[in-house]
This record gives C-alpha cells, structure tokens and sequence, in this order.
C-alpha cells in the first residue's frame, strides 16, 4: 500500500541529519509518521546504531489513546457535584 509520501526526501532528510539532530527531531516530533516514513525512520536508527531507546520513543509517539467521550456539561452536573447551582454551589 502507497503511503503517498516521497520516500526518497524522507530518507534524504532523515539522512541529512546528524546523530544529534536526528534524536532531537524524533524525540520530539515524531508523531504522526506514515507507515512509509516510520520504516525509513526506523532503517536509518538502526543504521547509525542509535540504539533501541530512540525506536522506542518513536514507537511510543505513534500510539493514538481512546478518550472517554464524556463531556463535562456544567449545566447537567449532578446535585451533589461542588460549584453546582442546585447543590448550593454559586
């Protein structure tokens, strides 16, 4: 499956970098990678022998987190919730 990046600029970018550079940005800003770009990413690590701590900070980054859907209502709190108008809040 085609990711729709440019895997040469991403491998020409990544491997433009320093070993200082390249940690920095990953530890960073590594969020949100293409499958595609995390491999390149992943290659040029493992390349420069960067070690699995960095991988694994990339890895931890693409992680998406389900959020519970609640949404705090203040005007649907229950009665006994403090700040509540009907609980005698203000």
């Amino acid at each position: 499956m085609d990711s729709g990046i440019d895997k040469q600029f991403v491998q020409e970018y990544y491997g433009g970098l320093t070993d200082e550079e390249i940690v920095r940005v990953l530890s960073q800003n590594a969020h949100g990678l293409t499958p595609d770009a995390l491999n390149i990413v992943k290659e040029e690590i493992a390349r420069r022998n960067l070690g699995s701590e960095i991988i694994s900070i990339v890895d931890a980054q693409q992680q998406t987190f389900e959020y519970d859907s609640k949404i705090y209502d203040p005007e649907a709190a229950p009665v006994d919730e403090p700040g509540c108008m009907m609980a005698g809040g203000q």
